[in-house]
């Protein structure tokens, strides 16, 4: 979903009704880095908080790497992970056993 329509919210929900440590959600979040300047179709030129540039997707894989090894070791029964670009980097759906869509 969008921006600020409850992603994380669920996420943690779902963890603690699931009886999951906190730290078994992993929010893509959590990993943005800047804005990034955009031009829209008209030629003018905005910043955006929006755009996949926006998110270190680097560090966003290496957490979710992170949490799926201690999640193993621990014998944890799932990581969550969730954002609204969640698939926009190609590593992360390899990472997943399921992706949902929540429809709000």
């Amino acid at each position: 979903g969008p921006s600020r329509s409850g992603k994380s919210w669920v996420a943690k929900a779902l963890a603690e009704a699931l009886s999951l440590p906190k730290d078994c959600v992993v929010g893509q979040d959590k990993f943005w880095k800047r804005s990034v300047c955009v031009t829209l179709p008209s030629g003018e030129r905005m910043m955006s908080e929006e755009e996949p540039a926006c998110t270190d997707n680097d560090k966003f894989v290496a957490k979710i790497q992170e949490a799926i090894a201690a999640a193993t070791k621990t014998g944890q029964a799932a990581v969550i992970v969730e954002g609204f670009q969640l698939l926009h980097d190609s590593r992360v759906p390899g990472l997943l056993d399921h992706i949902f869509l929540y429809d709000m």
